[in-house]
């Protein structure tokens, strides 16, 4: 799998990184393979990223306080996920 996240907000706003094994997880905490310790409203095991059973990336909040919201490129709008899974590709639950 290959994917690449872009970072919308805060001090690393356009940043690119690279999704290129499952899970991949993201939060503040520094043990995580993507570490948000900048963002105080983003939960210290926050998200995570895996594969779904016909083996596309699927995004999963992991229960985060805020919730997680995702936007593809070049869709104007997010997708509020509020602990729910979801295709990266924006069909199906």
């Amino acid at each position: 799998m290959r994917l690449v996240l872009t970072i919308l907000g805060g001090v690393r706003a356009g940043e690119s990184v690279l999704v290129d094994h499952v899970p991949f997880r993201m939060g503040r905490s520094p043990e995580n393979d993507l570490a948000l310790v900048e963002f105080d409203h983003i939960s210290s095991d926050h998200a995570e990223i895996s594969a779904g059973p016909d083996g596309r990336p699927m995004f999963c909040d992991l229960g985060s306080t805020n919730g997680s919201a995702v936007r593809r490129a070049g869709d104007a709008g997010f997708i509020d996920l509020r602990g729910y899974r979801r295709r990266l590709d924006g069909i199906g639950p």
